[in-house]
Order: C-alpha cells, then sequence, then structure tokens
C-alpha cells in the first residue's frame, strides 16, 4: 500500500477538504484525488463520501484511515530508531500542551532537551486539557500535558509536577479582604477559565466534593488566556481561580485570598497506549520524568 495514498487520506481527513490537504503536501488537487482513486481501487471500497460542504469517511475508510496513522507512524519510528542507534537524535517533536505547563514548565524543558540533542525541532501546540485527550483518544497526537485526567482505558498518565489553584482579586480591591468562606464566595463576581480547561476541570471538581456548584457562581466572563483574565482583574473587583505559578509571577499587583481549603493539582504526561508512540517522543518522556525525580 503506498505510504503516499495513505498521507493523502490523512491530510484530507483532517483538513476536511481535497483542495486543501493539496496545498498543505504541496501537490495538485488531480494528484491528490488521483492518490485516493487508487487507494479505493485498490481496497477495493469507498472511503470517503464526498460532498459541497465537507469531506466524511465512510465505515470502512475509518478503518483505513486508522491503520494510515499507525503505518505511517510505524514508517516514521523505523527512520528515528535508524537515528537514535546512529547516536543522531534528530526529527520534529511536535508537543501538544495546556497553557499552564506550556507558559511555566515546559519551555524550560524543551531548552534543556535541545541543548543536549541539538539536532531536534519543536511544534509547542496550545490546546485545553480535554481538546488533548480528545485528540489522543482520536490518535491524532503523539503525546500531550494536560493539568486534569479523564478516566478512560487507553491513556496512560504519568505525574510530572505538583501545582495548586488559588483564589485571585486585584489589590486595588481586595488588599483589606483574606478570607472569603466557600459560602460568600455566591455574593462575588468571577472571571472563570473556559469549560475544557484543566484548571476549571479541577475547581468543579473541588466546588462538587464540598457540595457546591461551581457554575452558579455570577460568572461574567469565561476567558481561556490568563493574561487576558490578569488584565481584567487588575481593572474590576472580580475574583478569579488561577494557577499559583500564574499567581506567583504577577503577585505585585494582586492577592491571594484564603477561601477555607487547598485545591492541589498535578500535571501528566499523558499518551495513548494503543497507538505506537514514537521513538523521539519517548526519548522526550524519559527526559523530562527523569528532570523531574533529580529534583
Amino acid at each position: 500500500m503506498n505510504s503516499d495514498y495513505l498521507n493523502s487520506l490523512i491530510y484530507i481527513v483532517e483538513y476536511k477538504s481535497f483542495s486543501r490537504a493539496a496545498d498543505k503536501l504541496f501537490i495538485t488537487q488531480p494528484t491528490i484525488s488521483n492518490h485516493i482513486n487508487k487507494l479505493e481501487n485498490e481496497l477495493n471500497t469507498t472511503l470517503l463520501i464526498r460532498n459541497k460542504k465537507e469531506v466524511k469517511l465512510t465505515f470502512e475508510g475509518e478503518i483505513i484511515y486508522n491503520y494510515a496513522l499507525n503505518a505511517l507512524q510505524m514508517e516514521k519510528n523505523i527512520k528515528e530508531k535508524l537515528n537514535v542507534f546512529n547516536q543522531d537524535i534528530s526529527g520534529n517533536l511536535e508537543i501538544a500542551s495546556s497553557s499552564i505547563p506550556e507558559r511555566y514548565y515546559l519551555l524550560n524543558e524543551i531548552n534543556e532537551f535541545h541543548n543536549k540533542y541539538p539536532n531536534v525541532k519543536f511544534t509547542l501546540k496550545k490546546y485545553d486539557s480535554c481538546e488533548i485527550i480528545n485528540l489522543l483518544l482520536k490518535q491524532k497526537i503523539n503525546f500531550g500535558i494536560v493539568g486534569t485526567r479523564l478516566i478512560n482505558p487507553d491513556l496512560e498518565y504519568i505525574k510530572l509536577i505538583n501545582d495548586e489553584i488559588v483564589l485571585v482579586g486585584s489589590k486595588e480591591f481586595f488588599n483589606e479582604t483574606d478570607l472569603i468562606s466557600l459560602d460568600n464566595l455566591f455574593d462575588y463576581d468571577f472571571i472563570s477559565r473556559e469549560k475544557g480547561s484543566g484548571t476549571r476541570k479541577e475547581v468543579e471538581l473541588f466546588f462538587s466534593n464540598n457540595n457546591f456548584n461551581y457554575n452558579k457562581l455570577n460568572i461574567i466572563f469565561e476567558i481561556e488566556d490568563n493574561n487576558c483574565i490578569l488584565d481584567l482583574l487588575g481593572k474590576n473587583n472580580y475574583l478569579a481561580f488561577l494557577s499559583k505559578k500564574v499567581f506567583e509571577k504577577n503577585k505585585r499587583k494582586f492577592k491571594k485570598i484564603d477561601f477555607e481549603k487547598k485545591i492541589h493539582r498535578e500535571f501528566f504526561f499523558v499518551y495513548n497506549k494503543r497507538r505506537v508512540i514514537s521513538p523521539l517522543a519517548k526519548k522526550f518522556k524519559h527526559f523530562i520524568i527523569d528532570n523531574e525525580k533529580s529534583l
């Protein structure tokens, strides 16, 4: 089975378009159409349903698509293993991370890894934790760094670092406020991380475990960017639950307010056990895990 044909199928599914996939592969649309036609003729089945709005996989197409992901990963693994065998650790490492570890943890790890293996290049992509987990379950990525866990038998989570989620407000409005009870939190206006965020997931779980409903807070804004949250907090009397790592970097302007209990959470390296992880990704996994053990 021709790997170029399989690669064309993967790109068409990813970009939901023959023309966009052809552009990404730097080939013509007739060429990519020919790849799919030859693949369908070879397998004697229809792989894609084409209409004016979108391109969808057939049932048989789903099977071949998943096979293609693993087959091309295996081909990549063979090349990477030969590089490792020749002591030439190289290639492009794609890292999917949620916002907190991306900003406050990964950059240092990536820099150290690159210093050790200068022939490795990196593509760092930011998603919320739930998006990363969904991409892993669909076998779209090798691994991810997340701030919450969604239990699934296909996923393996490896703890990296600890974190705490704290209640934060502007010193201009809350400088005299040292403690707010959980009951009284519902009297304040809040800025919240977006649904799917690991931070929000952990806070929702904390509220639930204490017989409160997080979504009944008076949430004025839902924002995915921590810097935007800090900008709004600095100018208004809102409160927000943020990673302690975010607060520590900005505590000159902001105040941490106690609320009776602490919210502890962890960050994880996570991968799909059903997908073969690339040798380069495996090398990076061992590198960051060994780094944490040495601390």
